[in-house]
């Protein structure tokens, strides 16, 4: 018996003194058989979590509540929808020629639903900024039924990107996005300004998941006045609470989540 075994073996006897549970030999070669797939060190620190955290009358934690804590189980939903923001943000930032470097930033599941789809210059030759919301909707259930085929394989999951100091859209999205809105709030049509700014967003932003909770929102609009002559009346000055609403719609689900 290693050290490592022996420590194991130790922590889960004082637990079980404590929940006032007779651990057998039988038992105890159940627990262990059954957990040190795991690591033995992971195991000792997952068991003085338990016994620091317990409340007087917790039972003796089963097999199954030990490697919840040891190694959480993932949710196939947040992977999925994390996988499909990778895709699309690394035909923005990377581009169709550097299919490794996409593929390092993407992560094995999201690489899985590139190849499925044709790999990833056709994914970069067919994602605009029509069908982005479509094409992302797509990803998403097809990422999900990958993690679901692939979870038995230990399929590696996406790695989360580095996160930004504070919410505001100044620290999530570059100078460029700057240079894109006057042109895309010259579109008549709101629905298809409210596309256009999704599409964007979701191109621009450094964040692979949206932010929850509560946020604070700084917007600075930069409009330029059309061209007319010096005594004529300008356009019709843009509604202020309409450019904010499009803004708030457009960064649901791709910078926030309500």
């Amino acid at each position: 018996m290693s050290p490592a075994e022996r420590q194991f073996i130790t922590a889960m006897t004082a637990l079980a003194t404590m929940c006032q549970f007779t651990l057998t030999p039988e038992i105890i070669r159940l627990y262990d058989e059954s957990l040190k797939s795991l690591g033995y060190e992971r195991l000792c620190k997952a068991l003085d979590f338990i016994i620091a955290n317990r409340r007087s009358r917790d039972p003796l934690p089963s097999i199954r509540e030990i490697r919840e804590i040891v190694s959480p189980e993932i949710d196939p939903e947040a992977e999925a929808i994390e996988a499909a923001g990778r895709i699309v943000q690394a035909v923005s930032s990377i581009g169709p020629y550097q299919p490794e470097k996409a593929r390092e930033f993407i992560g094995e599941l999201g690489w899985l639903v590139v190849e499925r789809d044709g790999g990833w210059q056709n994914v970069c030759r067919v994602l605009t900024d029509d069908n982005v919301g479509m094409l992302k909707a797509q990803w998403r259930q097809m990422a999900k039924a990958q993690f679901a085929r692939a979870k038995s394989n230990a399929l590696t999951a996406p790695q989360l990107p580095k996160k930004e100091s504070g919410t505001e859209a100044a620290n999530i999205l570059p100078l460029d996005f700057k240079k894109l809105l006057p042109e895309i709030l010259t579109l008549q049509n709101s629905a298809h300004i409210v596309s256009a700014l999704s599409f964007h967003l979701t191109r621009c932003s450094r964040q692979a998941r949206p932010v929850s909770g509560d946020i604070r929102l700084t917007v600075t609009f930069y409009m330029k006045p059309p061209v007319k002559k010096v005594r004529e009346r300008p356009g019709i000055k843009p509604d202020l609470s309409n450019l904010i609403k499009a803004l708030e719609d457009a960064g649901n689900g791709v910078l926030w989540k309500r």
